[in-house]
């Protein structure tokens, strides 16, 4: 298999909220660069960008998307 690779520091380097998104990449997203959890699921928003996740939509912090019975 191969590998997938998402920058999530792209653009300039200053990341207000210490998140791990630039905020130019907040900017691109509709995040808050002022806040490191913007839909404030308790998962940093660079987190849910990484793993596939909606940093906007604070619901999916309770899904269970591999179906094993756990979130």
């Amino acid at each position: 298999g191969g590998s997938v690779v998402i920058n999530v520091s792209g653009g300039d380097s200053v990341d207000t909220d210490a998140d791990g998104l630039s905020d130019d990449v907040e900017k691109a997203l509709g995040t808050d660069a002022n806040s490191f959890d913007t839909d404030k699921d308790g998962m940093d928003d660079a987190w849910e960008v990484i793993h596939g996740l909606d940093p906007l939509f604070g619901g999916d912090a309770n899904a269970d998307y591999d179906e094993d019975g756990l979130t």
